[in-house]
């Protein structure tokens, strides 16, 4: 599983904790200090996993089961592509898990994932999120 956008990669490690899957977690920030905070104090045990890079420009070595990313980080015009990039990156069976934290939604005055400008042909299925959630979900698959 990669997080494009991981920041600290607190989020990854919560997933691989507490998922019903067995997940290796790899990380993509353009923050060098979050990712030194992953790969240091987050996930020790595996620092080569998280990189400095741009998630825009970032392309792995391999494919993944599941990419998950903040449409806030992409720029608006930038999307498409990134939605490509994303899931010629999948093997076979892959998600791509879309998140967004409620006050970027509310910053851009939305109020689900699926309004982001970019994303309106894009294929989700948004999690139905109660009132004063702090955070976004949906699923984009492969096909």
């Amino acid at each position: 599983m990669v997080d494009l956008g991981c920041g600290n990669g607190l989020l990854l490690r919560f997933l691989v904790n507490h998922s019903f899957h067995v997940l290796e977690p790899f990380g993509v920030d353009f923050l060098p200090e979050a990712i030194h905070e992953a790969q240091t104090l987050v996930h020790p045990d595996r620092p080569g996993n998280f990189v400095v890079k741009n998630i825009v420009e970032w392309r792995p070595d391999g494919l993944f089961d599941f990419i998950m990313f903040d449409p806030y980080q992409v720029r608006q015009t930038d999307l498409h592509a990134f939605f490509e990039h994303c899931t010629s990156n999948l093997a076979p069976d892959g998600r791509t898990i879309v998140y967004c934290y409620a006050d970027a939604l509310a910053a851009l005055s939305l109020c689900k994932i699926s309004e982001f400008p970019g994303m309106e042909h894009t294929p989700l299925i948004e999690l139905d999120c109660p009132s004063g959630i702090q955070v976004a979900f949906a699923g984009l698959s492969r096909t």
